[in-house]
């Protein structure tokens, strides 16, 4: 206790990380507040999450100066290819409104946002490799499949939590899904939506309407060694829906929540139901393509597994689709059942090895083969459910694999994270989960700042995703993990975010942790989630808005405090922290109980 006490002392001086005062808080009247006035000496935990707000700040700053002109512009030979181009520049901030959603200082969105701006000027003009209609048209690309726009716009899509004020985005969102409505097209560019049918008419689309065939051209500088390796056909023949296409849920979903237009929930829900319909046609299995008139395999030889390109696989698109759905409507059982039961055929085509069972992980001309892993599809069924027989295929998959999950990124930048030992956490089995999560948090910044101070490569002239995705030093998973009891945002996949809360600050009018407060979710339930708060000021209170998901959708009951029990019922409440104060709050939840919106809680 004595050591906590004295590294918070020396992180005061030393990060000069507390403010001097807090200012009014704009709350209505009636806002439900919590007070809290008992001592707490202040937590490893808390001290550390704040250390990291302070250090992914600065290596953020040291980043952007390095590898950013001073127009936002990436240093690097601008060009189209399917792994070296339009969509990996962006991701140089990938995570950045994140962070700063989550109490970092605002230049972090500041940064973010002229880095955006500037992508958007980079790519409008003359980029090598690019096709003749360019990479960028009204602010989007051209053309590119929904795994590459995932990459693309992961950022992106994380602004209605970081700024649900701003303009310019919001009219961003709001144009970009128009464009899966077939709002704003050229004439003469070829709708993306077919309504009778309900699907994206091609695996290739965007700003320029739906590609209906492509060259090998549209590779780039990678053409000559994908066509020595797969038929010309695999990669050129882009008719049709791809169930990877469920990726672009997310813009719609986001315009929704920016908006409250019912048309984009209805474009949600029509374009999920229909992918559901054609798994329930097809014994439960999501098919990888929908021919254009609404046939699996019309367009690959009558063959439902075949992807563009390769052969079928489990899909993040399908969970992300799914999950988009069931936040947008509430409706838990329905969009979670077809998840379930594609999870249920995989185990029913098991492959053996060394006497355990695993399940199937993708389907060819020859049938069932490899072996998966559920990872976050059987963690999003736990977590919207909360039901034995789903835990049950979490815990055989940590017994099939002999660890409950990663406790860190690895350094690589593109990690994968199953989230699997943080749930282990909150239901009481891995006690030592927070400490060794900021650890690793931590050290990957470490890495990477030493990896840019050894980095030789020569401005315009490096690769977009090399060195600089190795050397991107965002770090949020633990803050994401720990302070909202969240599931963190992989860098691929442009996702909505999930959360149990997100924090608030009133004194400043922002998302993000108040100055000096600390976050700890450390149970969850199905109807109840259990946080700690503490305020890491010894001479100024502080105050912190809880909101009951990323963007409302759940409802707190009551929030029971020493005993003492206060009735809520709204998906917000207030917390004032006396200085040196804190405690653990049970709050009784209603799951997907409100509509999801972008903006602050109390307006």
């Amino acid at each position: 206790m004595a050591r906590n006490a004295f590294i918070a002392l020396l992180l005061v001086s030393v990060l000069g990380a507390f403010a001097a005062g807090e200012r009014p808080a704009a709350l209505p009247p009636d806002s439900p507040t919590v007070q809290v006035s008992s001592p707490m000496v202040p937590p490893d935990w808390a001290i550390k999450e704040r250390l990291l707000l302070v250090e992914n700040t600065r290596a953020c700053k040291a980043f952007f100066e390095r590898y950013f002109d001073k127009r936002g512009w990436l240093k690097c030979a601008a060009r189209w290819s399917i792994v070296d181009g339009v969509d990996d520049s962006p991701e140089n901030v990938g995570n950045w409104p994140l962070l700063y959603a989550l109490g970092a200082d605002p230049i972090v969105l500041e940064m973010h946002n002229k880095a955006w701006d500037a992508h958007v000027k980079q790519y409008s003009g003359k980029v090598e490799y690019a096709p003749d209609y360019g990479c960028i048209y009204h602010e989007f690309v051209t053309a590119n499949d929904a795994f590459h726009s995932g990459e693309h716009y992961s950022s992106f899509n994380q602004m209605p939590v970081a700024d649900p004020r701003g303009r310019k985005f919001t009219d961003r969102m709001l144009r970009f899904a128009g464009f899966y409505l077939n709002e704003g097209l050229r004439k003469g560019d070829e709708p993306i939506w077919d309504p009778n049918l309900r699907i994206v008419r091609s695996a290739i689309h965007g700003s320029r309407g739906a590609q209906m065939s492509i060259t090998p051209q549209f590779w780039g500088h990678l053409w000559d060694e994908i066509g020595k390796r797969d038929s010309m056909s695999q990669w050129t023949n882009v008719q049709g829906d791809d169930v990877e296409n469920l990726y672009m849920t997310t813009f719609v979903a986001n315009a929704f929540m920016v908006s409250g237009q019912e048309k984009y929930e209805a474009w949600v829900r029509d374009y999920v139901d229909a992918w559901i319909a054609r798994a329930d046609a097809n014994s439960g299995t999501f098919p990888s393509n929908v021919g254009l008139s609404g046939k699996p395999g019309e367009h690959r030889d009558g063959k439902w597994w075949k992807r563009w390109p390769g052969d079928w696989r489990l899909s993040g698109g399908i969970r992300v689709g799914l999950e988009n759905a069931m936040m947008l409507t509430g409706d838990v059982p329905k969009y979670m059942a077809p998840l379930r039961r594609q999870l249920a055929v995989l185990l029913e085509h098991p492959t053996e090895e060394n006497g355990k069972m695993y399940p199937a992980s993708e389907y060819g001309d020859n049938g069932w083969s490899g072996k998966g892993r559920f990872g976050r599809h059987a963690l999003r069924l736990y977590l919207s459910e909360f039901r034995d027989d789903d835990l049950k295929l979490i815990e055989d998959e940590i017994a099939r694999y002999g660890t409950p999950g990663q406790f860190n990124y690895g350094t690589g930048y593109f990690y994968h994270v199953d989230d699997l030992a943080w749930l282990y956490f909150v239901l009481g089995r891995n006690p030592e989960f927070p400490q060794r999560m900021i650890a690793s948090d931590l050290a990957r910044l470490r890495e990477r700042m030493q990896k840019m101070r050894n980095d030789k490569s020569e401005d315009w002239k490096r690769r977009n995703d090399e060195p600089t995705h190795g050397i991107q030093p965002c770090s949020t998973h633990s803050l994401v993990n720990l302070a909202c009891g969240g599931i963190g945002p992989l860098w691929k996949e442009g996702t909505l975010i999930f959360a149990e809360v997100w924090p608030y600050d009133p004194a400043r009018n922002r998302p993000g942790l108040p100055e000096d407060v600390g976050a700890l979710v450390d149970s969850i339930t199905k109807d109840e989630v259990a946080v700690q708060l503490v305020n890491l000021c010894q001479s100024e209170p502080r105050t912190i808005v809880i909101r009951m998901g990323a963007y409302g959708e759940h409802q707190c009951l009551q929030v029971v405090h020493g005993g003492k029990p206060l009735d809520v019922n709204r998906n917000w409440f207030a917390v004032k922290l006396d200085p040196g104060c804190g405690a653990r709050l049970a709050l009784k939840v209603k799951r997907f109980a409100n509509r999801p919106q972008a903006g602050m809680p109390w307006e």
